[in-house]
Parts: C-alpha cells; structure tokens; sequence
C-alpha cells in the first residue's frame, strides 16, 4: 500500500540508513554516525511497517482466510531474497569467499534459515519476521476487545522503549 504522505518519512529513514553505512564503510566524518546510528532509520520503517499492516488489515475479520493471505503476502515480500542472500553467503564462506557477502557458516547458517538472528544489516530480517507473527496475535485480540489491545500495546511499547536493553549488537 502506498500513502503519499508518508513519503518524506520513507525518505528520512532510507537517507540516514544509506548515510550511515557510507559514512561507516567510507570512514566519511569520522565518528559521528557511529554507535549504530542507521537502527534510527530501520526503526522508522520498522514503525511505518506497522501503522502500514495495522491500516491494511486491523479492521478485517482475522480468520483463517485473511490470516493465510496475510501470511502468504509477508513470507513473499521478505522471505525469498533473504535466502537468496543468505544461501549465496553460505556458498561464498564455504568456498572461501566470505567477503563476498556475509561470513555465515555453522551455527549462524542455522540462525539465518530459521530466522533466529541475521549478520549484519540481516539483522533486521528475523526481527520483521517475528513482529509479522506477532501481529497476527494483536490482530486476534483486537476482534476481541479493541480498548484492551489498544492499552496492551501502548504498556508493552513503553516498556519495550524504556526498560529492554540495547538494541542487537552490530
């Protein structure tokens, strides 16, 4: 779905994830974009993303039908890139090519096929992956009571922003 007046806040996030990595790669300032600084520009997708599933889908009934197509229409945005890149990583590391893309090997092989954590900017893969299985959950329970669902999720944001460590290590 596209909404034009969340253009310019694609736009912020896709320019301070770009900014930071080439600053990153290029030594470009010095320090100054350190520290992680493009996570703020994956959490603004990550926020769009959700106001996005919320707008297309909150308000259909979440049965069986609606949660298959949602589920169908999730795994084919994400799911065969992701392991393209990773099965190509994999292939790379093995034949002693890890620079090619992503050192995985071993238990991190597991990791990426399972979407349990991701190398590098594959990070933030099996955490949109997970956030899509929870939604079907807060979906469910917002045909239950919408005013509790609601609440719920503003408790669990608030302690998510305030009491859950730092976000997953470079």
């Amino acid at each position: 779905m596209h909404i034009p007046a969340l253009d310019g806040l694609r736009f912020l996030a896709a320019y301070i994830v770009f900014f930071a990595h080439f600053a990153n790669q290029t030594g470009l300032l010095g320090s100054l974009p350190s520290g992680g600084s493009g996570r703020i520009g994956v959490m603004i997708f990550f926020m769009l993303s959700g106001f996005l599933l919320g707008h297309l889908y909150i308000e259909d009934k979440c049965d069986w039908r609606n949660a298959r197509k949602y589920v169908a229409n999730r795994i084919a945005r994400v799911v065969p890139l992701f392991y393209v890149v990773v099965v190509v990583s994999i292939v790379a590391t093995s034949l002693g090519q890890p620079s090619f893309l992503y050192d995985i090997s071993g238990q991190s092989t597991i990791e990426h096929l399972l979407f349990v954590n991701g190398k590098s900017v594959l990070w933030t893969v099996p955490i949109e992956l997970q956030f899509y299985a929870a939604f079907i959950g807060v979906w469910a329970l917002y045909q239950i009571d919408r005013t509790k669902t609601v609440v719920g999720l503003l408790v669990v944001m608030f302690g998510v922003f305030f009491f859950y460590p730092a976000l997953p290590p470079k």
